[in-house]
């Protein structure tokens, strides 16, 4: 592998290492300053989970503590949280977490991006809607 390693070559380190899994995260600072997911391990039953944080597509940071990083990006609150790192979704507790894997893992990596405060978005095709009895 060369160096510094590219994200296509992080398989091959999988392939050599059976014991450990990489994740990858990326930080957008010119924007809006948010820390989205790269790559997602398709090994995520290994003994080692490594998280890492790529900088400026050349620097890789280790994630000691996920809650840490990701949790005033996501909430005003202070208390722990357990991220799904395909969808960046935080959840209170493992059991949640857990439950909401088992849904997560069928589908490839998401990026949720909501639109800036202010923002007015319309609909536009009434002949698409579908009519319902009954409006809330």
């Amino acid at each position: 592998m060369s160096f510094p390693v590219k994200l296509r070559d992080i398989n091959k380190f999988e392939i050599q290492n059976t014991n450990i899994s990489v994740n990858v995260l990326g930080y957008d600072d010119d924007k809006n300053k948010i820390i989205y997911t790269l790559r997602i391990s398709a090994m995520d039953k290994r003994e080692h989970e490594v998280n890492l944080l790529l900088l400026e597509d050349k620097h890789y940071v280790l994630i000691n503590n996920m809650s840490r990083l990701l949790t005033s990006q996501k909430t005003k609150h202070t208390e722990k949280r357990h991220f799904c790192l395909r969808c960046l979704n935080s959840f209170t507790t493992k059991e949640v977490l857990k439950n909401h894997n088992e849904y997560c893992q069928k589908n490839g990596v998401v990026n949720v991006s909501l639109p800036k405060k202010g923002t007015i978005l319309e609909f536009g095709h009434f002949s698409r809607s579908k009519k319902v009895p009954i409006v809330v």
